[in-house]
């Protein structure tokens, strides 16, 4: 199963200006995207409690706002659903709405969303960039 652009979806929402687009490459998944990336994940990964996700060009949360939304569907806890997602992202405003977008879905959570180059993160070492401990278990 591929997938697939749909010429019909509204461009103007995933770009938020031409110049930031050229510059940082930003472009937005639109939903229909992010939903198909999902469908595809092994059975069991949405719903297991423990499992860490973790987008390091999150934008303004597109990705991680519908996992939050699927985990909270399938009965899980919105608060630690939300706290073990992580974002990097290079613009402050992307991350203040990210967090915002993930706080409106779990509000008292604490998003581990950070204003930082992914090319900057010391991958190899404790994640301490990120405020992560160990590894994520699925990276988008």
């Amino acid at each position: 199963k591929g997938l697939k652009l749909k010429e019909s979806e509204d461009k103007i929402k995933y770009v938020k200006s031409k110049d930031r687009k050229d510059e940082n490459g930003e472009v937005f998944t639109p939903s229909y995207i992010v939903d198909e990336m999902l469908e595809l994940l092994p059975e069991g990964v949405l719903n297991n409690p423990d499992k860490t996700f973790l987008d390091p060009t999150c934008g303004n949360g597109n990705i991680l706002v519908r996992i939050l939304e699927r985990r909270i569907e399938l009965g899980l806890d919105p608060i630690k659903s939300c706290e073990s997602l992580y974002g990097l992202e290079l613009m402050q405003d992307n991350v203040d709405e990210c967090i915002s977008r993930l706080k409106e879905l779990a509000p008292g959570s604490k998003p581990n969303i950070k204003q930082i180059n992914f090319f900057d993160v010391n991958w190899q070492g404790e994640w301490e960039d990120i405020g992560k401990e160990s590894n994520t278990d699925l990276l988008f």
